[in-house]
């Protein structure tokens, strides 16, 4: 496992569309993930990785972060997951370059 963290930003850009950056991430087996909410509503991240801990990062707080550890073996090496922010528009879904994922360097 690396020492640093994968770091992942959600921010909403100039015309007012949620985004992650960077999409798709490239991780190793067992890294850390670290997730900061530049926006000004509070977002969840779904995972749908049997042994990612936690599986869900719930309300991160706006500028806030929360950290995921992808598993260490066993699930797909290309992972797409959901980024929601809960604002005053409702829930909104946050896009990557292409829908988030997560490319799992074996």
């Amino acid at each position: 496992m690396s020492e640093a963290y994968v770091r992942i930003w959600i921010y909403r850009n100039g015309s007012g569309c949620l985004r992650v950056f960077p999409s798709p991430v490239t991780a190793a087996h067992g890294d850390p993930l670290r997730f900061r909410n530049l926006t000004d509503s509070a977002a969840t991240v779904h995972f749908n990785l049997r042994d990612a801990t936690p599986p869900v990062l719930e309300r991160i707080p706006p500028g806030g972060t929360a950290d995921l550890t992808l598993p260490a073996a066993g699930d797909p090496e290309l992972h797409e997951y959901g980024v929601e922010v809960h604002s005053a528009r409702g829930s909104e879904n946050a896009e990557g370059g292409s829908r988030p994922s997560i490319i799992i360097d074996p």
